[in-house]
């Protein structure tokens, strides 16, 4: 489960960071 957590927490920071790029 924790391994499951760190991947989704690593896909929503990149995602996050995205969405700061294009702003």
């Amino acid at each position: 489960v924790t391994l499951k957590i760190k991947k989704f927490v690593k896909v929503y920071n990149r995602h996050s960071r995205a969405q700061d790029e294009l702003k």
